[in-house]
């Protein structure tokens, strides 16, 4: 055991000076340098994102005061047809808001979320209603 340890300090103990010098590497024979591609907020996805949470929240919508003008209660809203349409809007804009914020800041990634969530709330809503008879 001393042994291996004795020879592990000699072997650390080798002056930095006696070792051969690295050479220098060149960046531009190994790094291939390509523009940075800023996409556009609107892209071919964000539309399509955009129009399925839209598509969806009008049905939503369309339900839920069906709905409500045939004496249904809803649980999560206002009891009024215009005041849920607001409220919903209100919502959806929020959504693409904080999805614009989060390409703005660069979280390409998570930018897609917003959207996505909001239309599954949507369509959570249109099966709530769907299993409650309200179409």
């Amino acid at each position: 055991m001393k042994l291996s340890i004795s020879i592990l300090l000699l072997l650390c103990a080798v002056p930095v000076l006696a070792l051969p010098d690295a050479p220098t590497s060149k960046p531009d024979a190994f790094v291939a340098v390509r523009p940075s591609v800023h996409r556009p907020f609107w892209d071919r996805t964000n539309r399509i994102e955009f129009g399925v949470m839209i598509s969806l929240a009008a049905f939503d919508m369309g339900q839920t005061c069906y709905g409500l003008a045939r004496g249904a209660r809803e649980i999560n809203l206002t009891q009024s047809c215009p005041k849920n349409v607001a409220l919903t809007a209100a919502f959806d804009t929020g959504a693409v808001g904080l999805a614009w914020l989060l390409h703005r800041t660069g979280h390409r990634k998570l930018e897609r979320i917003p959207m996505i969530w909001k239309a599954q709330d949507n369509l959570h809503g249109i099966i709530y209603s769907k299993r409650h008879g309200m179409w």
